[in-house]
């Protein structure tokens, strides 16, 4: 059944926008709204109608699967611009779904909303253009839509991965420095898997749905002509905190309590990294890899944590366990056939396993918890306020052994300056018994 012609907001249009905001909140890709849309429209049971119930399963599995709460806050968004049609159109405009389905859905090419003196023309295929005032030299701001091969221009690299690389670009729209994390395929040598574009969607969607000052931003998640999909994130210029405490380490002109106090001063940027996994637990969001080089460090007092590769979502299919048993039991071997600290995943460094709780140490995935995120703060305090990583070894399996089988070092038996108070919050959080 094609949808009927739409008028100003109509049972049409409220499903293109509900569409939008699936999109833009990171859970469906641009492609997956345009497939359902599709589909939709060939079936009989049209579009959402006003007053639906939140179980419209016509609009497809992504929506059933979806808890009830993640569907309201969906319909409240589209009910909230039901009487602000230039806005809406406006969502719809910049969102990343074909022009085949917005045209289908809204009814038009492109339209003219008129304001006092300002004129707004939309045109879905060419941009948006703003004209003030009427007489002889009105004033006119023109945005256009580009391709992200226009929009986004890129200046460096600025690191690589296992599955993509990290670049520095400028958004011309928006004339601002971004950050565009790029899934590595076609002719590259390490070109990407299909499970590593499941992953990659997969931490981009999660990482988008998390909003929270202290989690990198997401704005876009899109896909180049070539196929090549990407998605862009605020730029925090800075440091990890990995690199901020190595550096403290290393500085041979400090005083062991000079070289403590230097640790501590990272205190409020620990309590920022516990508000952000506090949020993504309200949210029903584990981590399952937090470590200090996770964490960045801005240059005007930022604290972001970064990767949510690893995340699991509660109520969803545990789509990452399988990297994550990997992660646990994959071990890297160097050349001359000793073990090394470092663990990979399909020829990623995930870094030492020495933040990770028992249990994911001991391939216990199904009890891996909030609370293992939490043993997980504990050991990055542990490296505060010690200068050292709870657990150490000559391999990675060695030091997976010993987390997964003992308790730490205490932490006044390595630095004997540490506060009596951080020591016990640290065996709190650390402690292995998780009643």
């Amino acid at each position: 059944m094609s949808p009927p012609t739409p008028g100003p907001l109509d049972d049409s249009r409220r499903t293109l926008l509900l569409f939008t905001f699936a999109v833009s909140r990171g859970i469906l890709s641009a492609e997956e709204a345009a497939a359902a849309l599709a589909t939709l429209r060939g079936s009989s049971a049209g579009p959402l109608r006003s007053g639906a119930s939140l179980a419209h399963d016509a609009l497809g599995p992504w929506w059933s699967d979806l808890e009830e709460t993640a569907r309201g806050a969906l319909l409240r968004e589209v009910e909230l611009l039901r009487a602000d049609e230039g806005r809406a159109e406006l969502a719809v405009l910049t969102s990343p779904i074909p022009d085949a389905e917005k045209r289908a859905w809204w009814g038009a090419d492109a339209s003219r909303i008129a304001a006092g003196d300002v004129v707004v023309d939309i045109d879905f295929s060419a941009g948006v253009t703003f004209t003030k005032g009427t007489g002889s030299e009105p004033r006119t701001l023109t945005l256009p839509r580009l391709a992200p091969e226009d929009r986004y221009q890129v200046q460096r690299e600025v690191a690589r991965g296992g599955m993509g690389r990290i670049l520095l670009a400028k958004d011309v729209t928006l004339g601002r420095n971004i950050a565009v994390k790029e899934i590595l395929s076609g002719g590259a040598e390490d070109a990407a898997s299909p499970d590593d574009v499941e992953r990659f969607l997969r931490e981009a969607r999660i990482t988008g749905q998390l909003e929270h000052p202290n989690i990198v931003p997401v704005h876009e998640l899109g896909q180049r002509a070539d196929g090549r999909m990407y998605y862009t994130m605020k730029l925090v210029r800075g440091e990890t905190m990995e690199k901020r405490l190595g550096g403290v380490q290393r500085d041979e002109r400090l005083s062991d309590g000079e070289k403590l106090a230097k640790r501590l001063k990272l205190l409020d940027a620990f309590v920022d990294v516990c508000q952000a996994l506090a949020y993504a637990h309200t949210r029903g969001v584990v981590n399952r890899d937090l470590k200090p080089s996770n964490v960045m460090l801005g240059d005007f007092g930022e604290t972001v944590v970064l990767d949510w590769g690893l995340a699991r979502v509660a109520g969803t299919e545990d789509r990452a366990r399988q990297d994550v048993e990997r992660l646990t039991l994959t071990l890297n071997p160097s050349g001359d056939g000793a073990g090394s600290s470092k663990l990979t995943l399909d020829g990623a460094i995930m870094g030492t396993p020495s933040y990770m709780s028992p249990e994911q140490a001991r391939g216990e995935i199904e009890s891996v918890d909030e609370k293992s995120d939490i043993y997980s703060l504990g050991a990055i305090l542990y490296e505060i306020v010690t200068g050292v990583p709870p657990f150490t070894g000559g391999s990675a399996m060695d030091v997976v052994r010993a987390v997964g089988t003992r308790e730490p070092p205490a932490v006044s038996a390595v630095e004997p300056l540490a506060p009596r108070e951080l020591e016990a919050l640290i065996r709190r959080a650390m402690a292995r018994d998780r009643s």
